[in-house]
């Protein structure tokens, strides 16, 4: 029991959101008090509502996939339907989750299905880890992070609907650190380029209000204390030979 409970706690630690890790701890006690049952049905909501949560948010910045795919579980949802199955469709479709974990998910949500029932055997001590360890594995230990796609498809947002645009620079510097926060950082030097190209795109073709998120953007992300703009993955420097007035617009026309 003890050793269980610890490895419990560990994977508490692993959990990003403090909301999700509070709630965990009811995963726990049910453990504690042998309601394995109990146990792997709340872990079951609480993995699928993750899903859904990172959904909406995909959606609220712009994500066209997880648009498609909200509109789809709000219709289930409308109909007093169940949406597992949905959300899980959704969460592959907005790259949440692998093929892969995909087909966890089925599998769990199988067990789930018959295991809601009291009248089935009891729940195994090893269907309830493998239920907790791919609560945390899938979701609750990751942070929401945008796709290379999900990248082009915000700047083609920004180009052709300039209306989502805060109007001051204070509120532009927001939206923009909240866009960065969701870009791993292996999508740096392609969020890097795709700006760049944007804004040379742009100098010509766009409103001031697109011309001066993009230059927000680049300068948000310039400052970013954790990358080195002049690692030789940006290409600064040959960017700068070759696009001079570019970067010009980009790191001194700052109004």
């Amino acid at each position: 029991m003890a050793q269980t409970e610890e490895w419990l706690q560990n994977l508490k630690e692993k959990i990003v959101d403090e909301k999700d890790a509070t709630n965990f701890d009811d995963i726990i006690k049910c453990y504690q008090n042998g309601l394995l049952r109990a146990g792997y049905l709340m872990a079951w909501l609480m993995l699928i509502e993750s899903l859904k949560r990172k959904v909406i948010e995909l959606e609220a910045n712009g994500v066209k996939a997880a648009k498609v795919e909200l509109a789809k579980i709000q219709q289930i949802e409308n109909a007093l339907q169940s949406n597992d199955e949905v959300i899980r469709k959704a969460a592959l479709a907005c790259d949440l989750i692998s093929s892969e974990e995909a087909q966890v998910l089925d599998l769990l949500w199988k067990k789930r299905c018959i295991m809601s029932h009291p009248y089935m055997p009891e729940v195994k001590e090893s269907d309830f880890r493998y239920m907790v360890e791919n609560l945390v594995e899938i979701t609750l230990g990751r942070e929401l992070m945008w796709s290379q796609t999900m990248i082009d498809e915000y700047f083609e947002t920004l180009k052709n609907s300039t209306f989502i645009i805060p109007d001051t620079l204070a509120e532009k510097k927001e939206a923009a650190d909240k866009v960065l926060a969701l870009i791993p950082e292996k999508n740096y030097p392609h969020f890097w380029k795709t700006v760049f190209f944007e804004f040379s795109t742009a100098l010509e073709n766009s409103t001031k209000k697109h011309h001066m998120m993009l230059r927000v953007l680049a300068m948000r992300f310039v400052e970013k204390d954790d990358v080195a703009i002049t690692d030789s993955k940006y290409s600064l420097t040959t960017q700068i030979k070759r696009y001079c007035s570019v970067c010009w617009g980009i790191f001194y026309l700052r109004k």
